[in-house]
């Protein structure tokens, strides 16, 4: 299976698995969602419209992508526009402008194959042109032209208001005399690139191109302002300044080109988690060779995953999120090798084993043995956390944000892998560890450790054996059998019990033997007033079994569950209510680990503390969580959307600097800070044929346009005339909305009353005049969608050929274009409030239009980003919907108790609300990091729940302990050291994740941190305080004690559907088939059933001398 595994890994190599995608605008968008579809529709007409190559690369910009900015700071809070800046600004603009790749993304004009004019440029305004040799100007010269800008602010034509403008900090118009300490430069790029027919051509390549020609651009600013990156600390994180002048510059493609670079260097810090879990595991499992191993099957699952992942899902989308799957798999993958470990560990004490060597069997019998109890401890433990993990990531995949739902895939992939490679390969890892070293007493790191007694006592025989505490016990009673039976017993064969009389139990042979005491709870035995205990297993090959366990001196014994109904068990306690907490089955200390000792002389006697019989730190601790809980859930309500979209660099980036100093900084000169909308005519929709969502940058699409749409009757002409009349008036109650607008009148583009002006001029009628032509109409508009603007305020031909919308000869679409009164960085639920305003005005523009013409509708970027946003709150709250359900019923069926199921869900729910009451108390969003540990808290937390849980309904299903303290007890030895090192393991390989640049690891590492805190805080401290208080006694919630209940039990027995856990607590029979007496019973009933037992007993001695008593 090893090979298996290597190869697959090789196979991966080989097929390129393991490469990271590249970006593109669409990866975070709901593909099928209406405000996507509504855009893309809109930009694929818009792409159609254009016929000719030269028309192509002038008529649109990138969205976004296309523009790089360039900001200066002069720090002496003076006017910047001094010789010496001027010229440095000049250079600085000169190193973009002048690389050689520039010619092939620029703009280009429409008469010649040329860049237009970088005019939003410093060496425009001061030099005259874009391109210049940045000589040192005369101070005259710079303040002549710093006045010019400065006295445009005043001019009464809205473009040249809006240029000057553009260049002045927000505080410049409240000085006097006026100037400005920064100022910002802007240089546009076009697409469709060189070989490309439409922005929407194999977008990813196109996009590829762009990043190539930044990573040159890269190159160029580092090299001239000698910057340099450095481990866990980016150049852009540096001060870039000359002498006074602090210089910025910024793109989304420079942005992206450092996300990669950073997440490519903060994985790195995957070797720190990788030797922490590493060391971690070598501590615990005392043995270097199984910590190896255990993390080379760890590390192995990860491309194993992905290859299937790949190949076998055909999903070929990996990023930066789907790196967090490695600190996943460490955490998850040493929890799950702990379980087994720890099952192996123990099962050397198993009174099966037990059993196995008494009957004389060789070591290898022994081995199987204990195998084959580790093994199904661990499959059923494991399976049961590994199945409710997988369900919760995959809860993700139905996430409508493609990112997040292949992460949960990959994640699901991830754990299923480590559940296979943990039932198949690491037995074999822990066998070969038994026999190379543990055998030869090799290579143990604690004295004790995995000390094979067992399989010792059976390899040398039953000649010389080596007594184990339970051979001690038996070897005890051997010795006893006659002596006891002549001194204890009347003539009558009744025992002579005396008031006070205690047999003492072999402890001090058992001491001389040097082994520890290894009872389990089902060997225990009862006191004298109580009932006798059920035989173990070990001892089940005998007809009959009888222990009688009598008090210690100075200890009582506390009331059992069916005595007076309080739940607690029969406990030795010293004289102010306390339990004792030893049994027999107790690990040797010098086995005992740091969390052993931990649960034995902290955990368990805190939590049992009792003033007057009152568990009162339980009371406190179980409290005191609730009240936690109760102040979480409040926070945690209060989280929402993103404000802003995220910006995963830290704040001392440049790269995340820059936006939100354009936005803020500068004063709004023009309307692009304003969400930009388009509002189409003719176009019904858009199709997605041989789409695959996991390729977004591929086959997108088409749009779909609207037969019916005739844009030469008065009818259509009408309505849009009307439309362009009701948005300049239309009002808005959003708060995002300014001065109750929805659209700024001037941003307002309506090319038809300019075209009917024009057309009235050139020909003498009107466009709706009826002796007009349909040829005529169409024809004079197509030559008035290229020809140029009449005057300043006419669209330009490039905004015309965008709203009129010809293909292959054919009107197929019409628009509106303008901007909404809301800022673009308003918050996602102010902009989902504008965005309902503008589907409004489309509602009533096509309330009265004619067919053809009653299709208008609202597209814009900005409502693809709100889209997003609240379909990462959608995908989080569906996998929250879809999670607790499949928890709570893997929950029962791995406890088979309702109640115990409840505690644990209850439980799950108050960590998932502590998690996110965290983000809200850190001052953090719902936002992507956020949703996707929503989830991962929800595998976490059911993870712990779910072993604490197993393991204290085990204790009634196989040991036949029925009180709550008993339970507890039992739970808390056999599960909290495991569930607390899995905790500290996926704690500690959180924790690199705080070291790293990009802001996404960080916040995931808190989040991831806070889980297992939260996790193990109300696990061992919230679910286990429920257990010990109100846990269920006897059978209370069982599967079969409530279908009992409702009276459906023996139908499902009676076909079958239901059988009963022989080991379940049931009122207990004598020998001769009557029921033994209860705790609560009488002493006499007690003494009677006793010499009953005692009676039988010894007739089945007399006759095979096989009975211990």
């Amino acid at each position: 299976s090893f090979f298996i595994i290597v190869l697959i890994t090789i196979i991966g190599f080989f097929t390129n698995s393991y490469g990271i995608t590249e970006e593109t605008s669409y990866v975070w968008v709901i593909p099928d969602g209406r405000a996507t579809l509504d855009y893309e529709a809109t930009l694929d007409a818009q792409d159609r419209a254009v016929d000719t190559p030269l028309e192509r690369q002038n008529a649109f910009t990138l969205n976004g992508g296309g523009t790089f900015w360039m900001t200066f700071d002069f720090e002496r809070n003076a006017d910047i526009f001094t010789p010496e800046n001027v010229q440095t600004m000049c250079e600085v603009e000169q190193l973009f402008l002048t690389i050689p790749e520039y010619q092939d993304f620029c703009i280009l004009r429409s008469d010649v194959r040329q860049c237009i004019e970088a005019t939003e440029t410093i060496s425009f305004q001061f030099y005259g042109s874009a391109t210049t040799a940045c000589t040192l100007l005369s101070a005259a010269n710079v303040t002549a032209q710093a006045t010019r800008l400065y006295n445009a602010l005043d001019s009464p034509d809205l473009q040249e208001r809006q240029a000057a403008a553009f260049f002045m900090g927000e505080d410049t118009l409240s000085r006097n005399p006026r100037f400005t300490s920064i100022t910002r430069s802007r240089v546009q790029l076009g697409t469709p690139l060189e070989g490309f027919i439409s922005q929407n051509d194999d977008l990813s390549e196109q996009q590829s191109e762009y990043i190539g020609f930044y990573e040159t651009v890269k190159d160029e600013f580092f090299d001239f302002f000698g910057l340099k990156s450095q481990f866990l600390n980016s150049a852009y994180r540096q001060r870039v300044s000359r002498g006074d002048l602090r210089v910025k510059w910024y793109s989304p493609q420079l942005q992206s080109i450092e996300e990669r670079d950073t997440i490519l260097e903060d994985l790195y810090l995957v070797s720190i988690s990788i030797v922490f879990v590493y060391a971690w595991m070598t501590y615990q499992m005392s043995s270097l060779f199984l910590a190896t191993m255990a993390m080379i099957q760890i590390v192995l699952s990860i491309p194993v995953s992905i290859v299937v992942y790949t190949h076998i899902f055909q999903i070929p989308f990996f990023q930066f999120l789907h790196i967090l799957v490695i600190f996943l798999v460490l955490g998850i993958g040493a929890d799950d090798v702990f379980v087994f470990y720890d099952g192996w560990r123990l099962s050397e004490h198993n009174s099966d084993v037990t059993s196995v060597v008494r009957s004389g069997m060789d070591g290898t019998a022994v081995l199987e043995s204990r195998m084959k109890i580790a093994y199904e401890r661990t499959f059923s433990a494991v399976f049961n956390t590994s199945f409710t993990t997988i369900v919760a990531f995959m809860a993700t995949a139905i996430s409508p944000i493609m990112p997040i739902a292949t992460f949960g895939i990959l994640a699901s992939t991830c754990i299923f892998f480590n559940f296979v490679f943990v039932v198949t390969v690491f037995p074999s890892v822990v066998m070969m560890h038994h026999l190379w070293f543990v055998k030869r007493n090799c290579c143990r790191f604690r004295e004790g450790s995995e000390q094979s007694s067992s399989e010792k006592k059976a390899g040398e025989g039953a000649k010389a054996p080596q007594p184990l505490p339970n051979d001690a016990m038996m070897e005890y009673a051997d010795q006893k059998r006659e002596s006891d039976t002549k001194k204890d017993f009347d003539k009558s064969g009744l025992p002579n019990l005396h008031e006070g009389q205690a047999v003492p139990p072999p402890q001090a042979e058992i001491k001389a033997n040097g082994g520890a005491s290894e009872l389990k709870a089902s060997e225990r035995h009862s006191t004298v007033a109580g009932t006798v205990g059920r035989p173990s297993t070990a001892l089940q090959h005998t007809d009959v079994a009888l222990a009688i366990h009598t008090t210690t001196p100075g200890l009582k014994k506390e009331p059992t569950a069916s005595s007076d109904g309080s739940g607690e068990g029969t406990r030795e306690s010293d004289g102010n209510g306390n339990p004792n907490l030893e049994d027999d089955d107790d690990i040797d200390e010098a086995e005992m680990t740091l969390l052993d000792k931990f649960v034995y002389k902290a955990y368990l006697p805190v939590m049992t503390y009792r003033v007057r019989g009152v568990p009162v730190l339980a009371v406190c601790v179980t409290l005191g969580l609730l009240v936690f809980a109760i102040v979480a859930i409040s926070a945690a309500s209060m989280l929402g959307p993103p404000p802003e979209q995220e910006n995963f660099l830290t704040e001392d980036n440049m790269l995340a600097q820059v936006p939100s100093e354009l936005q803020d900084d500068f004063i709004r000169g023009d309307l692009d800070p304003f969400v930009e909308v388009f509002i189409p005519f003719g176009i019904q929709g858009f199709e997605r044929p041989g789409f695959n969502r996991f390729e977004p940058g591929k086959n997108r699409g088409n749009v779909v346009f609207d037969n019916d749409f005739d844009f030469f009757t008065p009818e259509a002409q009408a309505t849009f005339n009307r439309a362009c009349a009701l948005a300049a008036t239309y009002s808005c109650g959003a708060s995002a909305c300014q001065d109750g607008r929805l659209f700024f009148p001037e941003s307002i583009q309506c090319f038809l009353p300019e075209f009917q002006a024009w057309f009235l001029n050139r020909t003498g009628i009107t466009t709706t005049d009826p002796s007009l032509t349909r040829e005529h109409f169409f024809g004079n508009l197509s030559e008035f969608r290229v020809a140029p603007p009449a005057d300043a305020d006419g669209l330009s031909q490039a905004e015309k050929q965008a709203v009129i919308g010809f293909i292959d000869g054919e009107l197929r679409y019409v628009r509106i274009d303008t901007r909404v009164t809301a800022l673009s960085r308003s918050s996602t639920s102010e902009l989902s409030e504008v965005r309902d305003a503008t589907d409004d005005y489309a509602n009533a523009v096509n309330g009265d239009a004619p067919d053809g013409m009653n299709n208008a509708f609202s597209s814009s970027a900005a409502w693809v980003g709100v889209e997003a946003e609240f379909g990462i709150v959608q995908g989080f709250f569906i996998g929250l919907i879809l999670c607790f359900p499949v928890a709570y019923v893997v929950l029962v069926l791995a406890t088979s108790n309702f109640l115990i199921s409840f505690y644990a869900i209850i439980s799950i729910g108050f960590i998932v609300s502590s998690v996110l009451a965290t983000a809200q108390w850190r001052g953090w969003n719902l936002g992507v990091a956020e949703a996707v540990a929503g989830v991962i808290v929800i595998g976490f937390s059911v993870d712990y729940v779910i072993h604490l849980g197993h393991m204290y309904i085990d204790a009634s299903h196989t040991r036949g302990l029925k009180s709550r303290l008993e339970r507890f007890v039992y739970a808390s030895k056999k599960i909290v050291a495991t569930v607390l090192a899995g905790g500290i393991t996926t704690f500690g390989a959180a924790l690199p994740l705080l070291a790293c640049q990009l802001t996404f690891f960080p916040k995931m590492g808190t989040l991831m941190a806070s889980t297992i805190a939260f996790s193990l805080l109300f696990s061992i401290g919230f679910f286990m305080g429920l257990a010990l208080l109100i846990g269920p006694v006897d059978r209370i919630g069982d599967i079969t004690w409530v279908l009992e209940k409702i009276g459906v039990a023996p139908f499902l027995e009676r076909y079958g559907c239901l059988k009963r856990n022989p080991h379940a607590p049931e009122p207990q029979k004598d020998i001769d088939g009557v029921e033994m007496v209860q705790r609560n019973g009488s002493a006499a009933k007690t003494i009677e059933m006793i010499h009953r037992t005692a009676s039988a007993a010894k007739t089945l001695a007399d006759e095979e001398k096989t009975i211990t008593v």
